[in-house]
């Protein structure tokens, strides 16, 4: 599971860097990081799960172990595992610097359109 983790970092790491050449991906950051979908929100689940992971597995291997089966009346005994909303993940940044970059791109863009409106001659 590591090596997967680790190549998505890296995708994530180029899909960032890469972000900037294309608005459009840009304002896709940005409306996941708004809807709760973020790739912030993402890594702080996948956190609280790697968390919650050994609680669930010495459960069931401490049961495998006894060679209990295990029955409707231990339901009530599994570990649950509960999302905790982190306000702290970085999503207002991904935010306004999502923002910042669509806003570079498109004044950029504006004034390449200007320099070429000035070049035409309508006669």
């Amino acid at each position: 599971m590591t090596v997967h983790d680790a190549r998505l970092k890296q995708r994530h790491t180029l899909a960032e860097h890469l972000a900037y050449v294309s608005p459009a991906i840009l304002m896709n950051d940005v409306l996941a990081e708004i809807a709760g979908t973020g790739r912030s929100r993402y890594e702080d689940f996948f956190y609280q799960v790697d968390n919650f992971h050994p609680k669930w597995q010495n459960f069931i291997i401490s049961r495998a172990k006894m060679e209990r089966m295990l029955k409707i009346e231990y339901y009530d005994l599994f570990p649950r595992f509960h999302y905790l909303e982190n306000q702290n993940t970085g999503s207002s940044f991904r935010i306004a610097w999502g923002m910042t970059g669509i806003c570079i791109s498109a004044f950029m863009l504006a004034g390449f359109a200007l320099c070429g409106f000035h070049r035409c001659r309508v006669t």
